[in-house]
């Protein structure tokens, strides 16, 4: 019975505990006109972010697009995920994982796995951050290093 109550305590609180969630589903239809060749493009895309006011945040990011010419398909799948934590003082750390789907109807589909961490500091609307990680091709001995900045200012 004590079992049941905390349980049911627990369950009743998560749901409260997240200070802010977002997310967006878009849908969209592109067409192009290349003389002689009508290519169409069928999209789908879907992010999700909550940030659990105790300096954890998690974004999740899908996307479906399908482009057509009339003879070949091709499709491409982009999955992100990241999570990151925020200390008190501003800093900010966190991991990623992204994978990239290229699947075309005259080869064989093109994988790509990336992974790695993150470092940052935001204050006052500013955010500065670097990553470093590596990308992987599946079916290969490929590995590339990778790194980056961003700078990023949010206006309210």
């Amino acid at each position: 019975m004590k079992q049941t109550v905390l349980v049911t305590a627990l369950a009743s609180i998560l749901p409260m505990t997240a200070l802010a969630e977002s997310g967006t589903v878009s849908l969209g239809y592109g067409q192009t006109d290349a003389g002689s060749d009508t290519n169409d493009s069928w999209l789908v895309n879907g992010t999700y972010s909550t940030d659990f006011a105790n300096g954890l945040m998690i974004d999740l990011t899908g996307r479906a697009n399908l482009l057509d010419d009339g003879g070949d398909e091709d499709q491409i799948y982009n999955v992100f995920g990241s999570v990151g934590y925020q200390f008190r003082n501003g800093l900010t750390a966190g991991a990623y994982l992204h994978r990239f789907t290229l699947d075309e109807s005259a080869g064989a589909p093109l994988t790509l796995d990336s992974y790695g961490l993150s470092l940052g500091y935001a204050a006052e609307g500013v955010h500065v951050s670097a990553y470093a990680g590596q990308t992987t091709e599946h079916g290969s001995d490929n590995n590339n290093d990778e790194w980056g900045l961003h700078a990023g200012y949010r206006t309210r």
